[in-house]
Parts: structure tokens; C-alpha cells; sequence
């Protein structure tokens, strides 16, 4: 997502004259997220979980 949005910024930027590297203010990450969270909240309102065993999980490599 940080890839998206620094990619949205970068065009952005282009459109007013900025330089690539120009902080848009705009359009800040987190604000970028919540956006996307609602958007999808409101196309797929139900929640959907999946219940993993806890061993699921591990920091071990298994060969």
C-alpha cells in the first residue's frame, strides 16, 4: 500500500509542477488507508473470519 500511495503522490506532485520528491500534503498515508478501508467496508459490509490453530503460525522453517 505505502508503494501505492507513494506512487499517487508522485503524480500528484507532477500535476502541480512539483518536484518528484515534493511532499504533497494532501494526500497523507494514513488518510490514504482509512479511505480504503471505508470504501471497502461499504462494498463488502460483512465480515468474514477464519479460525487458525495456534500452532499455524511458527518462526520455525519447516524443511
Amino acid at each position: 500500500m505505502r508503494q501505492v500511495w507513494v506512487y499517487l503522490t508522485l503524480r500528484i506532485a507532477r500535476a502541480r509542477g512539483l518536484a518528484p520528491t515534493a511532499w504533497v500534503a494532501q494526500f497523507p498515508l494514513a488518510e490514504m488507508l482509512d479511505w480504503l478501508t471505508q470504501r471497502i467496508r461499504s462494498r463488502y459490509p460483512r465480515t468474514r473470519c477464519i479460525t487458525l490453530p495456534h500452532n499455524t503460525l511458527t518462526t520455525n522453517a519447516t524443511p
